[in-house]
């Protein structure tokens, strides 16, 4: 955290030196899936940053379903309403992803993976790391900092959650040839006895993530997992998986203390929210 905002202290210290017309942005990128882009997330963000400076600039590369993985190998050719349809990019192509993290030198990249990625301490090893180290590849600015957008777990309606061995090879059938792979090379989730037991191998991965990557990780499942036990009048969530309106506000709440340290408590963005409601997830999102 202290490191995010050394480097964003850096850029607004300059930035009050020059013209006007010289003010540099601070460039900032989402990547992630449906779990970030619901009810506009990313520009929440936006607008409560605008409210204290005009000096930020998001963007995001989210869509429907997507991975790490096929954010950086897949060809999107189709779109229906919210479904994609994508293909294996060949040699020569490059995906909508990568032209974007290349297209400018980006400050700071929030980064979140499909959840069901993250069950598996050897998938996050073999597979999500290399696919965040390639992201940092791609990123022309080397004083980038990275945030990784933990998300929360889903909503289940029956524990325990028995564990599911899958194919390499249905992950990145490239990196995992059928023809090179032994019948038993598999990536295995953890059975999940109950709630509790889903944070903690949730948890754990992301402290996988974290002692490789350096990465500051974001607190949001257990921010939404206090909420849903201590508020359960509260409904963060469209359905099993998807943030509500109200999820995706207090998603962008925690990015706004994340990014500026400030107190989201002192914003007048709302997001049409009721008074009561937003303001204590303003709290809690101060607190966390």
């Amino acid at each position: 955290m202290k490191e995010i905002l050394a480097i964003l202290f850096i850029i607004f210290y300059s930035c009050k030196s020059k013209p006007v017309e010289q003010v540099e942005k601070v460039n900032i990128l989402f990547i992630g899936n449906s779990l970030t882009y619901y009810h506009d997330m990313p520009k929440m963000v936006q607008q409560m940053l605008n409210e204290k400076s005009t000096h930020y600039l998001i963007e995001q590369a989210a869509y429907p379903g997507m991975t790490l993985n096929s954010h950086l190998n897949n060809i999107i050719y189709r779109r229906d309403g919210d479904n994609i349809y994508t293909i294996r990019k060949k040699d020569f192509e490059i995906t909508e992803t990568e032209k974007i993290i290349s297209s400018r030198s980006w400050d700071l990249i929030i980064i979140q993976e499909a959840p069901d990625m993250l069950f598996s301490k050897e998938l996050v090893d073999e597979l999500v790391q290399s696919d965040i180290v390639e992201i940092k590849v791609l990123n022309r600015n080397k004083n980038c900092k990275y945030i990784f957008f933990n998300t929360w777990i889903p909503k289940v309606q029956h524990y325990p959650i028995k564990s599911i061995c899958l194919p390499k090879s249905d992950f990145d059938y490239v990196k995992f040839p059928i023809n090179n792979l032994n019948s038993d090379e598999k990536f295995c989730s953890e059975e999940v006895l109950n709630e509790k037991e889903h944070l903690r191998i949730l948890n754990e991965a992301l402290n996988q993530i974290n002692l490789k990557q350096k990465m500051i990780i974001s607190n949001h499942p257990n921010i939404h997992f206090n909420i849903c036990n201590n508020y359960p009048e509260i409904q963060l969530y469209d359905d099993e998986f998807h943030p509500s309106k109200i999820g995706s506000f207090l998603n962008a709440c925690v990015f706004y203390k994340m990014i500026t340290n400030k107190n989201p408590t002192r914003l007048h963005f709302n997001a049409s929210l009721d008074e009561k409601t937003a303001s204590l997830l303003k709290r809690i999102a101060n607190s966390n």
